[in-house]
C-alpha cells in the first residue's frame, strides 16, 4: 500500500514540475513587480477602450500617487492626482488611438516609485467630444414611496457643472424611463438646501514679500486681493484668515458674508512677518479647521487657498506630511516669483496651481479660484420623486444625461418593500417606523426644543408650509424655503395645557392641525 501511494506522489510531483517549467508561447507569463505599481487596469495593450474610463493598479506601501496619461511615450502629462486610492477617472479623445500611462507612487520620505509605462487604444467608432461625469453620493428612501438621490456633475477636468435641470436628466427604474408629472420629480440645488462652504485662506507674511526693490508696495497688494476674494463670497460661504512665516497665526475663524467688514478688518491687520518660511506646518495646522461632510441632509466643503513667494525653509516638517494631512480636501496653490518650488505647490495644489510673476496678478488669480469654488459648490444635485413601484422587490434606479457625448451613469438600487399609497394630505413627524407619523407633540416647560417635520402627500407642486402664531410657541424654521422643519419650544410664559396650530401647504391647498401638549 505504501509502496502504490509513494508512487502517486511521484507522478503528482513530476505533473507540478512539468506545470511549473513549461509556458503558453502565445500567452507568455511575465512575473509583477510587486516593488512598483502593478496589475493595471484596463490591462496593458488593452483594445477598443471608451473615451471615459477607470485606471486602476495595485501598489502596497503608499496612498499618494500621481497619474501620468499622454498619446507619446513615455507619457509627460500628469492626468490625475490621487489620495487614498488606486484608481483615477480620467478622459481621453480619439478614435483608434494609442494612449500611454504609468503610475507614481510618492513615499512617505519624500521619494516616489516610478511604475512601468502601459497602453490601451480607444474604441474605432465613438465620440470624441467632452461630456459630463457624473458622481454619485448618496440613494435613500424614505415613506410613503420616496427617492432621493444626491449626485454631482463635473467636467472632464472635475470642474462643476452648474447650469443643468430637470429637463436635461433621464431617470430610469427598471428600465422603464420615470413619467416626471406622475412622479412629481424635481431637482434642487445647493441654494435650496443646506450647504456650507468653509475657505481658509493662508497667507505668506514672511520678510521676503517687503523684500522686492521693484515692488515695495508687495504687502498691500496681497492684503488688496485677499479682501477681493471675501468681497465676493457667497451668503453660504464661511471664511477663516490664517497670516504665516515662522508659524501659522489665526487671524479670524470661519466668518460668514454677513460679516465681511470684520474678515477685511482682519486682513488689514496682517504685518511682516519672520525671515523663515514655516510651509508644510501651516498647511498641516490650517487644513485640519473643518470636516467634509456629505449627505442628503447637509453639506460641508472646505477649500484651503495657499499664496507664498517661496518654499518651505525652516524644516520642521515634510511635504509627505503635509500631503498626509490634506487627504482628499481641496487646496489651491498660488506662488509668486522665482523662489518658488513650481513641482512642489503644484503636487500641493490638487485642484490648482498658478505661478504668478507679479503679484497685481494675485487679484485676478484668487477671483478665479472664488469662480471654481463657485462652480463645484453649485455642481451638487438633489433629485427627488416618488416611486409607482409597490411590494417586496428591488427597483433599480438608472440617472443619465440627455446627449451626454460619452458614456457617464448613476446607478443604484433599492427596495419597494414599505412603499405605500398614503391619502393626500400633511404629514407630520413621518419615519420609516411610522410613516403616518403625528399630529400630537410633547412639549415640556424649560425643556429642550423638539423637532417636527412636515410632508405633503398627493400634492402636485413642492410645498411652502406657513404656521399660525401663538404667543405661547416659539418656532425657529431650519431648512427655508419650504418649512418642512422646525424647532418648537414652549416661551417662557407658557402655561399648562393643550395648544392647537394649524399648519398650511399654500401650494397644494393643504392644512392640518398640530396639537401641543405642554407639560412641566
Amino acid at each position: 500500500m505504501m509502496i502504490h501511494i509513494k508512487r502517486i506522489l511521484f507522478f503528482v510531483e513530476i505533473i507540478i514540475i512539468a506545470a511549473c517549467s513549461f509556458t503558453d508561447k502565445n500567452n507568455p507569463v511575465v512575473p509583477k513587480d510587486t516593488d512598483k505599481p502593478n496589475t493595471p487596469f484596463p490591462i496593458d495593450g488593452a483594445l477598443q477602450q471608451e473615451n471615459l474610463l477607470t485606471l486602476s493598479w495595485v501598489f502596497a506601501g503608499s496612498d499618494s500617487f500621481h497619474v501620468y496619461l499622454d498619446d507619446v511615450n513615455p507619457p509627460v502629462n500628469i492626468a490625475a492626482k490621487v489620495k487614498s486610492k488606486t484608481k483615477a477617472v480620467v478622459y481621453v479623445s480619439g478614435t483608434d488611438k494609442i494612449y500611454y500611462w504609468k503610475v507614481v507612487a510618492i513615499m512617505s520620505n519624500g521619494s516616489s516609485i516610478v511604475g512601468p509605462v502601459w497602453r490601451f487604444s480607444t474604441k474605432s467608432q465613438h465620440s470624441t467630444e467632452p461630456g459630463f461625469v457624473l458622481e454619485k453620493h448618496s440613494l435613500t428612501t424614505t415613506p410613503p414611496s420616496d427617492v432621493e438621490l444626491l449626485f454631482q456633475v463635473l467636467d472632464m477636468d472635475g470642474k462643476g457643472i452648474t447650469d443643468l435641470t430637470v429637463d436635461d436628466f433621464s431617470v430610469y427604474e427598471n428600465d422603464k424611463i420615470i413619467s416626471y408629472s406622475e412622479s412629481n420629480l424635481t431637482i434642487t440645488k445647493r441654494e435650496e438646501n443646506k450647504y456650507k462652504q468653509k475657505v481658509v485662506l493662508l497667507l505668506d507674511n514672511s520678510t521676503s514679500i517687503t523684500q522686492d526693490p521693484e515692488n515695495p508696495n508687495n504687502l498691500q497688494l496681497l492684503k488688496d486681493a485677499a479682501k477681493g476674494f471675501v468681497d465676493n463670497m457667497t451668503d453660504q460661504q464661511e471664511i477663516s484668515v490664517y497670516k504665516f512665516s515662522s508659524a501659522p497665526e489665526q487671524l479670524i475663524g470661519f466668518t460668514t458674508s454677513t460679516n465681511k467688514a470684520a474678515i477685511n478688518s482682519a486682513i488689514d491687520n496682517i504685518g511682516v512677518g519672520y525671515a523663515t518660511t514655516n510651509l508644510y506646518g501651516s498647511i498641516i495646522e490650517t487644513v485640519d479647521d473643518w470636516k467634509d461632510f456629505i449627505s442628503l441632509d447637509s453639506i460641508i466643503q472646505g477649500t484651503l487657498i495657499v499664496f507664498t513667494d517661496g518654499d518651505d525653509t525652516q524644516g520642521s516638517k515634510t511635504l509627505q506630511q503635509a500631503l498626509s494631512a490634506i487627504g482628499d480636501k481641496h487646496v489651491y496653490t498660488v506662488g509668486l516669483g522665482s523662489e518658488i518650488d513650481p513641482e512642489t505647490l503644484e503636487i500641493i495644489g490638487n485642484q490648482s496651481f498658478i505661478g504668478l510673476t507679479d503679484i497685481t496678478e494675485l487679484s485676478q488669480a484668487l477671483l478665479d479660484i472664488q469662480s471654481e469654488i463657485k462652480d463645484f459648490s453649485n455642481s451638487f444635485y438633489w433629485l427627488r420623486y416618488r416611486s409607482p413601484k409597490r411590494g417586496n422587490n428591488i427597483v433599480s434606479l438608472l440617472l443619465l444625461i440627455k446627449d451626454n457625448p460619452i458614456v457617464s451613469k448613476i446607478e443604484g438600487q433599492f427596495s419597494s418593500s414599505k412603499f405605500f399609497d398614503p391619502a393626500p394630505g400633511i404629514y407630520v413627524s413621518s419615519t420609516v417606523t411610522n410613516p403616518t407619523g403625528s399630529d400630537d407633540i410633547i412639549l415640556k416647560l424649560g425643556g429642550e426644543p423638539a423637532e417636527v417635520t412636515l410632508r405633503t402627500y398627493g400634492g402636485a407642486k413642492t410645498p411652502l408650509y406657513t404656521w399660525e402664531d401663538h404667543p405661547f410657541i416659539i418656532r425657529v424654521v431650519s431648512d427655508p424655503p419650504t418649512n418642512s422643519k422646525v424647532q418648537v419650544q414652549p416661551a417662557a410664559n407658557a402655561t399648562v395645557g393643550l395648544i392647537n396650530i394649524k399648519v398650511t401647504d399654500t401650494e397644494n391647498s393643504f392644512d392640518t392641525i398640530i396639537k401641543f401638549n405642554i407639560s412641566n
